[in-house]
């Protein structure tokens, strides 16, 4: 249910209360149905901005992200200028070998 509706669960509440295991277990499935990539990344944003603490598992994250399918003006211009990407040295260094 989540994978196939996973777009419009990514915008509830509910989506929010999901435990770091619950999200990245999601966010690793290849039958997700998204239109596109930015779709799980900007979920992950959102997730990890309902709460702070969650910056902890940011990298972890973003390598579940299939950044080779994003564009390079989102990644330049949205991933690299988020806090939780900018403030931690992992998700840096992600960034930096995909380049």
């Amino acid at each position: 249910f989540f994978q196939v509706n996973f777009v419009s669960i990514s915008r509830s509440r509910s989506f929010l209360d999901l435990s770091f295991d619950e999200v990245s277990s999601l966010l690793q499935r290849d039958t997700l149905n998204l239109d596109n990539e930015q779709q799980a990344y900007e979920a992950v944003d959102r997730w990890i901005w309902h709460d702070s603490e969650r910056i902890q598992f940011g990298s972890r994250l973003l390598k579940s992200i299939r950044l080779s399918l994003l564009p390079s003006l989102f990644i330049s211009n949205t991933v690299e200028r988020a806090k939780w990407v900018r403030e931690t040295e992992e998700c840096a260094d992600i960034l930096k070998g995909f380049k």
